[in-house]
């Protein structure tokens, strides 16, 4: 409803986006906690977040080079 405030204790769930500080930022933290921790599960959570990626159509909807917000993050993703 409009005009009432979020509490502390509501949750909004949405979905992984393409973006570094929202959604692929989140990719990378998990990509470098498995290279950390020497740790094979989070290695395949990682690569199944790419894989999400590639089925939600993140891919095809580049259309800028940006490393925050296109093609660049997700360069950096497959690399890492």
């Amino acid at each position: 409803m409009q005009g009432e405030r979020q509490l502390e204790n509501d949750y909004n769930i949405t979905c992984v986006n393409d973006k570094l500080y929202e959604g692929g930022g989140m990719l990378l933290f998990i990509a470098f906690l498995a290279y950390i921790e020497n740790n094979e599960e989070y290695v395949l959570l990682a690569q199944k977040g790419l894989i999400g990626y590639e089925a939600l159509g993140y891919l095809k909807q580049v259309n800028n080079l940006s490393l925050f917000t296109g093609i660049g993050l997700l360069i950096y993703l497959y690399c890492v």
